[in-house]
């Protein structure tokens, strides 16, 4: 019987599955307020992401698209146009997401 009771208490799988009920335990009680923080972290993500991932983007582009015209880059406006219009779209994606919430509700 003990060996028994040892082998269980030494089984490595009971002791993580119990350290994980227990986290789980002490985290279930904050969840809703848990919830709102995450909600409101991916939204400020959201807003990075759009206006200044989007806005560097675009300006890369443009930079990109001179120099390569300037050194004689016969593909550098359609490849740069690629690079603008990536951005703009990168830049605007939270208004069109708004727009199509507006349009379907």
């Amino acid at each position: 019987m003990k060996k028994k009771l040892y082998a269980v208490l030494m089984n490595r799988n009971l002791w993580v599955f119990l350290v994980f009920v227990c986290v789980v335990a002490l985290t279930t009680t904050n969840a809703f307020a848990v919830g709102e923080q995450i909600e409101s972290s991916l939204n400020r993500l959201l807003d990075w992401v759009t206006k200044i991932l989007g806005g560097i983007a675009v300006a890369f582009g443009v930079a990109f698209t001179g120099i390569r015209m300037a050194m004689g880059d016969e593909d550098a406006l359609k490849r740069g146009g690629y690079i603008v219009g990536g951005g703009a779209v990168i830049f605007s994606s939270m208004y069109i997401v708004q727009m199509l919430q507006a349009i379907f509700k």
